[in-house]
């Protein structure tokens, strides 16, 4: 047993010397945005542990209640609120989620989900939005993206432009190339593909409402 925690210790400390190669801080812990050790506004390289405090790119694993990265994030970040303005390579979980870069690489979840620019992975959570190009999954209470290309789930799905599927009670697309499947399916213009629910609306169509089934080819 005390070889383990000798052998555990060891991987971390290689852990944390490897991530301060990088040119980051291998340890940043702060209470506030006054009073953060090493430095306000430092770059992380390792472990990150914090009430609240601001890194300017965050490498590694990072732990707290609102988290806020003005650079790039690589790895992991939990917390009640986590805030990135650069681009995101990882993981987001929390209550609320906001990433204003131009791209979202991994997964990102919490009650209340943003991505500003592109997303390339999971989003979810009771509202998930992407306001630009969603390719992947999105799934949750009440699910949103300008365009998708892969699927939504959700109670409710929106999208300007879907290439690919949507399930949910409700699914409202202006354009659709796929599958619709839920209780009521609205589009403006079906390019190619079919609608499966109780009432399926195709607006530029010569059959623009049906039950059950819809379709266009």
């Amino acid at each position: 047993m005390e070889m383990k925690k000798i052998l555990s210790l060891f991987a971390l400390l290689c852990s944390l010397a490897t991530f301060s190669l990088m040119g980051g801080e291998p340890i940043v812990l702060g209470l506030c945005d006054t009073c953060q050790y090493p430095s306000l506004d430092c770059d992380q390289a390792g472990l990150r542990l914090e009430v609240l405090g601001s890194v300017r790119d965050s490498v590694g694993f990072t732990l707290g209640i609102a988290n806020f990265t003005t650079g790039v994030s690589k790895g992991v970040q939990l917390g009640f609120a986590n805030w990135t303005e650069g681009n995101v390579y990882g993981v987001q979980l929390g209550l609320f989620q906001d990433a204003k870069g131009e791209e979202f690489w991994g997964w990102q979840g919490s009650w209340l989900s943003i991505v500003r620019k592109d997303l390339y992975g999971l989003q979810g959570g009771l509202l998930a939005y992407t306001k630009g190009t969603l390719r992947g999954l999105q799934g949750g209470l009440l699910a949103g993206a300008s365009v998708v290309k892969g699927a939504q789930w959700s109670l409710a799905n929106f999208s300007y432009d879907v290439t690919g599927v949507q399930l949910g009670l409700v699914n409202y697309a202006e354009t659709m190339e796929g599958l619709q499947l839920g209780l009521v399916n609205y589009t403006k213009q079906m390019t190619r593909g079919i609608q499966i629910g109780l009432v399926n609306i195709i607006r530029d169509s010569k059959m623009p409402v049906l039950p059950l089934v819809n379709y266009h080819f």
